[in-house]
């Protein structure tokens, strides 16, 4: 293996955010290759296609967001807020357990 292999490995492995990033960018890519393929053979009116344009940057948008979160989530863990809604969640569950079994 080359020493520019080898440096490239040691890179990638030193930060595990480059192969999101590098994801995040080629979904992107991806995406507007095919935003201008379905505007090259759009058969609907104008008005219609940037309807439906607009509908799937807004779904494209929130899809990046998503896994953006799902990324940072991956390398720093859960956010606090999502643990607090989780722990009050099971302690909501647990107290009706315990109100069903004093009941009976």
């Amino acid at each position: 293996m080359s020493n520019k292999s080898q440096k490239r490995i040691a890179d990638r492995d030193a930060n595990p955010m480059a192969d999101t990033s590098a994801f995040i960018v080629g979904a992107v890519i991806g995406a507007a290759a095919g935003v201008v393929a379905a505007l090259w053979f759009a058969p609907q009116s104008g008005p219609q296609t940037r309807h439906d344009i607009r509908q799937r940057g807004l779904q494209l948008q929130a899809d990046a967001e998503r896994a953006a979160s799902g990324a940072r989530e991956r390398v720093e863990g859960p956010s606090v807020d999502r643990l607090m809604a989780q722990a009050k969640a099971d302690a909501r569950d647990y107290k009706n357990a315990s109100r069903s079994r004093s009941a009976h």
